[in-house]
């Protein structure tokens, strides 16, 4: 796809020939009508899809195809859980996890526009305008943390900015899950909080150092 006013390109859609579903072999999937494919990435589809009982536009997050082995199984619960919990109007909010013979699927919001690491390719934001897309990701930010998630995987290719530049966070794969601030402050993690799961260069200067050596 390329821009008009700028000559940019880009391309949410790969190359991988394994993807779960094809548009010219499955039409819908429960009561939804897939439409167009939106992105793949390395753990399934992402599709626009109508649905019919709500008359709505949706996203649908499919695995790729074949039955899904328990962590994989245990990732894809966990982000559509964690999603849940959470509305602000800065995250993409899940609607539903459904599941038709041996597919796991996930509905959300559809959200018309590109990614930020994908927008940034033909924009040149003006400091004023990055402070204040940074004010209103942290913003996000700050509710999920009041509710007890915490992303752990935040990134451009991760928010999704709608056709008036507002931004909205995606893709809770990794998110970590502890009770709210206003509950009590024992917290539980499906990995280890120290575990790298983000590429160095998006991590904080503190948590990209070495550890010390006595």
């Amino acid at each position: 796809m390329a821009c008009p006013s700028c000559g940019s390109s880009f391309s949410l859609v790969g190359t991988d020939t394994t993807a779960t579903f094809r548009p010219d072999t499955v039409k819908s999937i429960g009561h939804f009508d897939l439409q167009e494919q939106l992105g793949m990435g390395a753990f399934g589809t992402v599709w626009k899809a109508h649905d019919t009982e709500l008359d709505r536009t949706v996203a649908i997050k499919i695995p790729r195809q074949g039955q899904l082995n328990a962590e994989d199984s245990d990732k894809f619960l966990r982000e559509a859980r964690a999603a849940a919990q959470l509305k602000h109007p800065g995250i993409v909010s899940v609607h539903e996890v459904g599941r038709e013979n041996d597919t796991v699927y996930i509905v959300s919001d559809c959200i018309d526009g590109l990614t930020l690491t994908d927008w940034l390719t033909g924009q040149q934001p003006t400091p004023r305008e990055s402070a204040e897309l940074c004010v209103k990701i942290a913003e996000a930010l700050h509710h999920a943390h009041e509710s007890g998630v915490i992303h752990r995987d935040l990134k451009p290719g991760n928010i999704m900015l709608d056709r008036d530049n507002e931004p909205h966070i995606m893709d809770f794969g990794l998110a970590q899950s502890s009770p709210p601030r206003s509950a009590t402050k024992a917290t539980s993690s499906n990995t280890p909080p120290s575990t790298n799961l983000t590429k160095s260069a998006l991590l904080p200067p503190r948590q990209n150092m070495p550890s010390p050596r006595c």
